[in-house]
């Protein structure tokens, strides 16, 4: 029941053939890539479409990292792959690979920059992990396809379903009773989590025909997991709807089933929560979808507050492969699904943002430095619930990304990401304030022109604070005013003109960043379906240029505001 990944390094043809020697007739086969005629029986597709195959299982899959290496693809099709099954990457030899362009590496493509810029710190890394690893087999062009035949005896027990079996019966428990208390189910992927999601809506179904239950999550294709573990004939009873139909009163339901929870913002959480106590929030704890660690720390004292008497479970076990799995703790490692900041000591946690030391990092420094890689990831993922493995790829390699940290008494307290924008010329300015040009990258910059309505604004060069992440222990504590202060300060010396910002708008956010000196220039028209709450724009003047388009910025806003409060 252990899974393995088998690196082919050589020519795209002889890994090709190697791969098709590796199918034997009968395994459900999968090829990830581009111009690829596969064997009958097999599914082919390209790395960007991974995720229309959650759910379905594959004993042998390939990844022609020819096409490109994406890491959200990559953690989707590893839970592709059944017990027992196989993935073949087939790349260049790493002296080739690595001064190559990677067609996936378009995604953080910044408009602007040299694509050659994009450079291959992730590749790097990648490379020097499947190096390290001993379970990962590695051949190369001219080796046979050779694989150990295993000693005789029994073979790896089967799956143990009575944990999933227990949390099926608890949830049912739960909802059932006269005071309903919400469920809160976590685990890591492979431990069942939508089966017994699945099972739970069924169980409860089958015993109160007139229930009216609803399945939502932040994606359809995040239901359908669950819906694949209900009979197709009470599948019409459990519908899917937006988190934000449920939230806002628009559909009533008797219960509430939420898939991948830290996939949506806390506020529709609470929402949801306010609106129905027959709920289970089910999500993975570390995964693709979005950080269940974050959304443990941040959530867990919203329950407290609102309903003290909830009830916590958890899959351990594997379900779907060996608990010793080589190929998910590869994952796990490659994509840093469980990465968290160290430890940090009560005098450093205990410190003001006056006595916190502000630096800036290299990305190179932090691919030399695996620790310190791993604590700032850790960090992001505490602090967003849409930190994806893609992240890791543009903290590594991201054109123009600035990383500074917060740090006191060598432990990390807070790290802000910030990214150079603008500076566009006049004819391309133009082109983005009339709506003809969305260049990749200049979300601030973009944003500013095209519907602030401020046409200079993308002329002018700003930095963005993509993401600002403080660990829980240090908030309220003037860390996170510690960064902008250095941001602001060092932006300055570079001539740009302000310095901005986009967020998913609450009312904590939003006096934490006036307290700042940023103010409002604009508010998305619709709420965001995973959050549930709309989109600001704050900036803050930085020269006499940046205070000029701040007050335009501001002028604008107020005569829209009446016609968005509408």
């Amino acid at each position: 029941r252990q899974r393995r990944l088998v690196w082919l390094r050589g020519s795209a043809d002889w890994a090709r053939c190697t791969a098709l020697r590796a199918w034997r007739s009968g395994d459900r086969g999968l090829w990830v890539g581009t111009g690829m005629q596969t064997p009958d029986g097999w599914r082919a597709c390209d790395w960007s479409r991974a995720a229309a195959l959650l759910g379905q299982e594959f004993d042998l899959v390939v990844w022609d990292g020819w096409a490109g290496f994406d890491p959200d693809a990559f953690g989707q099709v590893v839970g592709l792959v059944a017990a027992g099954g196989l993935v073949l990457l087939q790349t260049p030899p790493p002296c080739v690979w690595l001064h190559r362009a990677d067609p996936a590496a378009g995604r953080i493509q910044v408009e602007g920059t040299d694509p050659e810029v994009t450079t291959g710190r992730y590749l790097q890394r990648l490379c020097r992990l499947l190096e390290d690893d001993a379970r990962v087999l590695s051949l190369d062009q001219g080796q046979d396809l050779r694989f150990p035949v295993p000693p005789g005896g029994p073979g790896h027990p089967g799956p143990d379903l009575r944990q999933q079996s227990e949390a099926v019966s608890a949830i049912v428990a739960a909802l059932g009773r006269r005071r309903p208390r919400p469920v809160v189910l976590t685990a890591d992927r492979g431990r069942g989590k939508s089966a017994a999601l699945g099972l739970a809506a069924t169980a409860l179904c089958e015993r109160q025909p007139g229930i009216r239950l609803v399945l939502t999550a932040a994606s359809r294709q995040q239901a359908e997991a669950v819906h694949r573990h209900v009979p197709e004939r009470l599948r019409a009873r459990i519908p899917f709807h937006w988190p934000t139909e449920l939230a806002h009163g628009r559909i009533a339901a008797d219960v509430v089933l939420v898939d991948e929870a830290a996939a949506i913002g806390t506020v529709l959480l609470e929402q949801l929560l306010a609106r129905c106590q027959r709920v289970v929030f089910a999500t993975t704890v570390h995964g693709y979808e979005g950080s269940g660690r974050g959304f443990a720390l941040r959530f867990q004292s919203t329950l407290d507050a609102m309903t003290p008497d909830w009830q916590a479970l958890r899959l351990e076990h594997p379900i779907r492969w060996a608990a010793d799995d080589p190929l998910e703790q590869l994952a796990f490692q490659a994509l840093l699904l469980d990465a968290e900041p160290a430890p940090v000591t009560t005098a450093a946690a205990g410190r003001s943002g006056t006595g916190c030391c502000c630096r800036w990092v290299e990305q190179d420094a932090l691919l030399a430095d695996e620790s310190l890689l791993r604590q700032v990831f850790g960090l992001l993922v505490q602090a967003h619930y849409r930190t994806r493995p893609l992240d890791l790829r543009n903290l590594l390699d991201g054109p123009g990304l600035r990383i500074l940290l917060a740090e006191a008494d060598g432990c990390l307290l807070g790290v802000a990401l910030l990214a150079a924008e603008g500076g566009f010329p006049r004819e391309l300015a133009t082109a983005i304030w009339e709506g003809r040009r969305r260049p990749r990258g200049h979300l601030l910059a973009q944003g500013l022109a095209a519907h602030v309505g401020v046409p200079a604004a993308a002329r002018l060069p700003v930095w963005r604070v993509m993401r600002l992440a403080v660990r829980p222990e240090a908030r309220r504590r003037g860390v996170g005013g510690c960064l902008l202060s250095a941001a602001a300060g060092a932006a300055t010396r570079e001539g740009q003109a302000l310095l901005g910002t986009s967020f998913g708008a609450t009312p904590e956010l939003l006096d934490f960043w006036s307290a700042e000196g940023f103010h409002s220039v604009r508010y998305g028209l619709r709420r965001d379906l995973a959050s549930g709450a709309h989109s600001v724009l704050m900036v803050r003047a930085l020269d006499r240029r940046g205070a000029w388009l701040l007050r335009a910025g501001q002028a604008r806003f107020r005569q829209a505001l009446p016609a968005l409060l509408v």
